[in-house]
This record gives structure tokens, sequence and C-alpha cells, in this order.
């Protein structure tokens, strides 16, 4: 019950902003890069979806829990892992349908396009990560980065998408957090192993850093 009514800490956009830089500054550099570029896609794809077809609507709750836990699945070498994730996807749409009244046929479309997204990510992400790495220079990938960004921001004003701010915000958080990586890697390339304490000590200190910068910007725009 508590699940249920409470799976709102799952999808919620501060849950994800705290736990995929700790993944990335704690935990596997790799993995936070590749949850991150996940749920952005996923993000934007779910609004392309519910601006075209109309119908059934895609939940992005369901889409952000399925793709964000159901990847971590299927990282995971150990089964109890793999049937806890189930478990827990399989409540938080029970409950969602129960207290949220999402429908049932919205509920089950929204994990279907989710393990496709993931099925696909699985399959080309290799691939696509060895040639950027490998064959790329700083500048090129760049570039990329800019190119995707501003091409997505085309698509969605060529579109005319009602959700226009919240697909800005996206695209600007892809942006930011794949430039960021990027730069990292190239100009520090830190490493995630250490004593426990430090890599929490210095995953707060990033958060911190971070939060004072935005509340700088916010009152900024203000």
């Amino acid at each position: 019950m508590f699940l249920f009514r409470n799976f709102e800490l799952f999808i919620s956009e501060t849950f994800y902003v705290l736990v995929i830089p700790f993944i990335f500054w704690c935990i596997n550099k790799s993995m936070g890069k590749r949850l991150l570029i996940l749920l952005l896609l996923t993000s934007y794809i779910n609004i392309l979806i519910n601006s075209f077809f109309s119908g059934d609507k895609v939940y992005m709750a369901i889409m952000t829990i399925t793709v964000f836990w159901g990847y971590l699945g299927y990282l995971s070498k150990k089964n109890i892992n793999k049937i806890t994730i189930l478990i827990l996807i399989a409540a938080i749409c029970i409950g969602s349908n129960i207290f949220n009244n999402y429908s049932v046929a919205g509920i089950l479309l929204s994990v279907v396009i989710s393990v496709i997204i993931i099925t696909l990510f699985v399959i080309f992400d290799p691939k696509i990560e060895n040639k950027y790495n490998n064959e790329f220079t700083i500048l090129q990938k760049i570039f990329l980065v800019v190119f995707a960004s501003i091409t997505s921001l085309v698509v969605v004003i060529f579109l005319r998408l009602e959700s226009y701010s919240e697909t800005s915000a996206i695209i600007g958080g892809f942006t930011g957090g794949i430039l960021g990586i990027i730069l990292e890697k190239e100009f520090s390339n830190y490493s995630v192993d250490g004593i426990l304490i430090h890599r929490i000590l210095r995953y707060l200190i990033g958060i911190t850093i971070m939060a004072i910068l935005f509340q700088a910007l916010y009152y900024l725009v203000e």
C-alpha cells in the first residue's frame, strides 16, 4: 500500500536529479551516462508520441520507471535483482491504475514502448559508443551533441508541439549533461574508485554546488 500511494517518489524529477549524479560520481560513470541519455530520450519520445497519436495516453511516469529500472535489471547479473525490479515495476503500474486512474491500455502501451527503447539502446549503443570514442575528436563530439540538440529543437518548433517548454528543458538537459561528461573525460577523467565515504562526500559537494548554481540562475532569470 505504501508503495502504491508513494510511487511518485520513483518518477519525480528530484529523484533522478539526485540518483543519476550519484551513480555517475560514486558507482559507475558509464552507467550514469547511459541512464541519463536513456531517460532524456524516453521523455522526448513520450512527448512526440502523445503529440502525434490520439487514443490511450502514453504515460511518461510509467515509461520513466520502466526504462530506468528495466535497464538496471538488464545490467544486473543476479536473478534476484531482476525479479525484484520486475515486481517493483508491476506494483507501481498497478498502483498507478488504482490510485491515479491510469488506463490499463495506456500503462501496457507505455511499458511496451519502454521495452522497445531499452532493446534498441542495448543493440545500438555499443556500436555507436565504439565509433564515437575511437574515431571522433573532442571538437567533433561537441559538434555532434550541439547538432543533435538543435535538430531536436527544430523538430519541436516545426511540429508546433504544445509541450514546447518541457521539451526544451529535456533538450537543454541533454546538451548540458553530455557536454559536461565529454569535458570531464577529456580534462579530468577521475576515477569512481576509492573509500566509500570519500565518494559520498564528493557527491554531496557536487550536488551542493549544483543547487547553488541553480538557485543563482533562477534568481537571475526572475
